[in-house]
């Protein structure tokens, strides 16, 4: 085999062995109970996940340094307002500290939970799939407590709006 032939072999074989783990990836918490996760309000009070069972819980992970995460809070806001009383919630665990999350809700007029202390939003990041640390990252929950679908990345009006259409009550 020539040395072209054996790189593009290696190179397919990577794509694979990617493109296999990342559907794992997605697809092994499916449906899978969520933990009873500890949350941090930014005034040092604790919560915990449970507390929106009932709901159609969007946990959003984000950072106020993170441009892609600033990019999707005016839609999650939108969000928040119009299909609440649906039974849908938004909330956002930031890796970031006090003061930027503060100026945050300020500047964007979040209209959801938001939560702060740093190990314990790395812990619930962790127990929801996201070893990796990526920012945002989502992970929606059903009314009885089961993750439906995750998403490393920031999320399109189009794939809210279709998450919200096959998830949400109407």
């Amino acid at each position: 085999m020539s040395v072209r032939g054996t790189i593009a072999a290696i190179l397919v074989a990577a794509i694979a062995g990617a493109a296999g783990f990342l559907t794992y990836q997605r697809g092994h918490l499916r449906n899978t109970p969520v933990p009873d996760l500890t949350l941090i309000d930014l005034d040092g009070q604790t919560h915990h996940l449970s507390e929106y069972r009932g709901k159609l819980t969007l946990v959003n992970f984000w950072a106020s340094w993170c441009a892609p995460c600033i990019q999707e809070i005016p839609m999650l806001v939108k969000a928040q307002s119009q299909y609440a009383a649906r039974g849908f919630q938004v909330i956002g665990p930031a890796m970031d500290s006090r003061q930027p999350v503060l100026d945050a809700m300020k500047r964007f007029g979040i209209n959801y939970p938001v939560y702060g202390s740093e190990d314990e939003v790395t812990k619930a990041m962790d127990a929801l799939g996201d070893d990796g640390g990526v920012l945002p990252y989502s992970v929606l929950i059903s009314a009885d407590g089961k993750v439906l679908e995750r998403f490393a990345g920031g999320l399109s009006q189009a794939k809210l709006d279709g998450l919200l259409a096959k998830y949400l009550a109407p």
